[in-house]
């Protein structure tokens, strides 16, 4: 075989072998690719809770469970049930009904504009709307929805309750034997410090806390109460020095 025959044949090995090897890539992800496009998001639309009910407009007509502006998920949470509703980008959302009950309305709290996502703890009877720069915080009491707390994206503070001085984020209000903390509006606490130890800590806004209240004790020793957005108190001693 000649010099030039060797080259040619070398050149024709090399091309069947890129043809094989783009074969078996194609063969490989294109079944992968169509699974990653076919595969639905959230929850089956016939599992959706038929306890909530979500309003959105529709050449300005209001439309009831119009599944093609949201997506469902479904998750659990220790003993708790919830369901966060993912709203498309077009979907003007203007009501949300809990069984017989207002969830949340925009003709009464249309600040922010139109929701991105809520999401309802159907178990402990909370919920929370996200919109473009905030997140608002309600439940349900008496039978009515009620807003408990606002606050900003990227909200959580820390808080070292040994400097006590005003600041662009908190303030604290002085009565006596309790000094208070208190997030500026849209802020919210994510650590507690004193005597150099962190008593508290979280990065879950739902877990995050309002306000902080410091007893200061006859003996010197401070009792440091940390208020939770979902109800909850935690208690801690911080003894003198």
């Amino acid at each position: 075989m000649t010099t030039t025959r060797k080259v040619l044949f070398t050149v024709l090995l090399l091309f069947l072998a890129l043809l094989i090897t783009a074969g078996l890539l194609l063969f490989f992800l294109k079944p992968w690719a169509k699974k990653k496009i076919d595969t639905p998001l959230g929850i089956p639309v016939d599992e959706h809770p038929n306890f909530i009910q979500v309003f959105t407009l529709f050449e300005n007509q209001p439309m009831i469970n119009d599944t093609t502006k949201y997506t469902v998920n479904k998750r659990s949470h220790l003993s708790s049930e919830i369901y966060e509703y993912c709203l498309n980008e077009d979907a003007l959302c203007t009501q949300v009904k809990f069984e017989d009950g207002v969830f949340w309305k925009h003709s009464e709290d249309s600040a922010y504009g139109y929701p991105k996502s809520f999401t309802l703890d159907v178990t402990d009877k909370k919920g929370s709307v996200t919109f473009k720069d905030h997140i608002c915080y309600y439940r349900l009491e008496d039978s009515v929805w009620k807003h408990k707390f606002t606050a900003r994206m990227n909200c959580l503070i820390d808080l070292d309750i040994d400097k006590k001085q005003f600041t662009d984020r908190y303030f604290l209000k002085k009565e006596g034997q309790y000094t208070r903390y208190v997030p500026d509006f849209g802020y919210a606490f994510k650590s507690v410090t004193a005597g150099g130890r962190c008593l508290w800590k979280t990065e879950d806004l739902d877990s995050s806390s309002p306000s902080v209240t410091v007893n200061e004790l006859a003996s010197g020793d401070r009792s440091v109460t940390v208020n939770i957005i979902n109800g909850a108190n935690h208690v801690f001693m911080v003894n003198a020095n």
